[in-house]
């Protein structure tokens, strides 16, 4: 049904490529990220050469979802593995330096020799060297991957004023944008610690942002927890709070910041009419779209109830399920 539908858009073409051999889930994952990689081909070839340097720099982003979604699949997460990342093929994005050959070998290859071969790449580097540092033990550097996943996105956020050089009106909106997102992130660093009871002192280092709100976030969550979540609910306005309440589960939370940050950036783009501020929110709208195909094609495939989908979308009310 879903691959019907596909057919009748612009997603027939990689369909159509990509049809023998694969499965259902996986072709809907690789047609959409083929057409995903053919659109920022596109984009990077009609984009002025003085905003290209800034362009990839947005696009490196990619870099480090994929090798945090490569380090994921891997472990465990809050404590609990998720079979669902075993489908390196459902979070892959074809951006970035992270190939989709990187995570075919995590599943045929020894993790030293795979961690060996991300070393191409600063972040990779910065994989194999915390590897190192556990002193190659599997087990223990297993238990720190969410802690490594903020390491990556703190040195990728840190990294911008040195790499792009742009008229200080994008500058402060390409700013403000990756600084809602990399919030997102410190929060459910925050949460997590809190789960694994964690101090607080432990993940200061990892925080990507100085924000006088965290510390005192963590010492409510290690008092009431529950009362955390709703002081989240409410500062965020994330309505995730009920359903979270049903299941205790994250990820509720993880899927509502995405939801607030595609809010807040749509206002942030529009505000930049013909400039980067608009080929960054096309692509980020076109990443969702592609996100949101696979988690209904996923959804219906596992038999998730239509309810349960729609809660997991980004733009949810744009698409039908």
């Amino acid at each position: 049904e879903i691959i019907a539908k596909l057919e009748e858009s612009s997603y027939k073409p990689d369909l159509v490529s990509l049809s023998l051999g694969a499965s259902r889930g996986t072709l809907i994952d690789l047609a959409t990220g083929r057409n995903f990689s053919n659109l920022l081909s596109q984009i990077m070839g009609f984009t002025p050469e003085i905003a290209k340097p800034a362009l990839e720099t947005y696009l490196d982003i990619y870099t480090v979802h994929n090798l945090v979604a490569l380090l994921r699949s891997l472990g465990s997460v809050d404590g609990a593995a998720d079979p669902g990342l075993k489908h390196y093929s459902f979070v892959f994005m074809p951006a970035g330096g992270i190939d989709a050959s990187k995570f075919e070998q995590f599943n045929r290859q020894e993790l030293d020799t795979s961690l060996h071969s991300l070393r191409g790449s600063p972040y990779g580097r910065m994989v194999y060297e915390e590897y190192r540092r556990c002193g190659k033990n599997e087990q223990e550097f297993l238990k720190n991957i969410e802690f490594l996943a903020a390491r990556l996105y703190s040195a990728y956020y840190k990294s911008i004023p040195a790499k792009i050089k742009l008229s200080e009106t994008d500058a402060i909106k390409l700013r403000k944008l990756m600084a809602i997102r990399m919030e997102a992130h410190d929060i459910m660093l925050i949460l997590r610690a809190l789960k694994r009871n964690v101090p607080f002192d432990r993940i200061t280092g990892y925080l990507v942002l100085e924000n006088r709100k965290y510390e005192s976030y963590y010492n409510l969550g290690k008092t009431d927890f529950d009362g955390l979540m709703k002081e989240l609910d409410r500062v965020y306005k994330l309505e995730a709070y009920e359903r979270y309440a049903k299941d205790k589960m994250l990820s509720f939370y993880e899927i509502a910041f995405e939801q607030r940050f595609a809010r807040l950036s749509a206002g942030i783009f529009r505000q930049s009419v013909l400039s980067l501020g608009s080929i960054l929110g096309y692509i980020f709208i076109k990443e969702q779209e592609v996100m949101n195909i696979r988690k209904i094609a996923w959804g219906k495939l596992m038999r998730i109830k239509k309810e349960s989908i729609a809660e997991m979308l980004v733009f949810s009310e744009r698409m039908a399920i």
